[in-house]
């Protein structure tokens, strides 16, 4: 009997390179990092340096690992100085007392020589944007620095611009400890809703304001170096192919009358976002 015909193996395809934002989601990683100092602000638990150092905090393309040190201005108040630091689900956390604010600054150095590092773009997302009950101690954050932002099309955060440009970033419903994310990019459609997405290219460094509106206690900033929000890549090139893609559709432009800069936002089934 003949053999069967050859029929040869299909051609090795190499998986597409990562696009850009879902390779700055990649650059910070705190489900390694470690929390060898505390003393944000001089408030404690440590004593020295007033330094959060979370240490081993993300690294670059290269392999380069570094750090990230937070440093607050004078004003800074805390409810609970052990919440400050990376919690068990390997969040990022800072704990502000109510009724008051401070502005922290985030600077990524290298773990082995402490010199600045600035990758090419990072995500630095911020969850669980909330009040206590009655609109008590309502949390805000103001950002600025940011190339883009992400938001869900539900979101409940509130979103202005400041006198000096920079973006205000507000609760706007009551939340409970029970309602908090505990998994950085798996969260349910509330915990989407009070969550905001920022990448930044080639910095250093980066300052937010913290705080809250007056109430009792504290409230507890969350933030990772991922994003819960797909990233919006260029569409891959047809099967055998050897043209560039096809560039995806323009976002649709929209036009503010109360920030001072022309805003532009993409509205999809995933996420709404803001280039500064």
């Amino acid at each position: 009997a003949k053999p069967p015909p050859f029929t040869p193996p299909p051609p090795l395809v190499a998986p597409p390179p990562a696009c850009a934002e879902a390779a700055a989601a990649k650059v910070i990683n705190l489900t390694v990092a470690t929390v060898p100092h505390s003393n944000l602000g001089g408030v404690g638990p440590d004593s020295g340096d007033q330094t959060l150092i979370l240490a081993n905090a993300g690294s670059l393309p290269d392999g380069t690992a570094f750090d990230i040190v937070l440093t607050s201005d004078s004003s800074y108040v805390t409810a609970n100085n052990a919440l400050n630091g990376i919690n068990d689900a390997h969040f990022g956390t800072i704990n502000v007392a109510a009724g008051t604010s401070s502005v922290m600054t985030f600077s990524l150095l290298d773990s082995k020589t402490q010199q600045p590092v600035a990758p090419d773009e990072f995500v630095f997302s911020m969850y669980d944007f909330d009040s206590g009950k009655k609109g008590k101690a309502t949390e805000f954050a103001v950002v600025s620095g940011f190339d883009h932002y992400v938001l869900s099309p539900d979101t409940e955060v509130a979103v202005s611009t400041e006198a000096d440009g920079s973006s205000r970033f507000t609760a706007t419903e009551a939340g409970k400890g029970s309602d908090n994310p505990t998994d950085a990019t798996d969260l349910t459609g509330l915990q989407l809703s009070r969550t905001v997405s920022f990448y930044f290219k080639k910095v250093s460094s980066f300052k937010v304001t913290l705080g809250s509106s007056s109430g009792s206690s504290g409230r507890n900033t969350m933030f990772t170096g991922q994003t819960p929000f797909d990233p919006v890549c260029p569409p891959p090139a047809p099967p055998g192919s050897s043209s560039p893609p096809v560039p995806a559709p323009a976002p649709a432009a929209v036009t503010a009358a109360a920030p001072p800069r022309s805003e532009e936002r993409r509205v999809g089934k995933e996420c709404r976002s803001r280039w500064s």
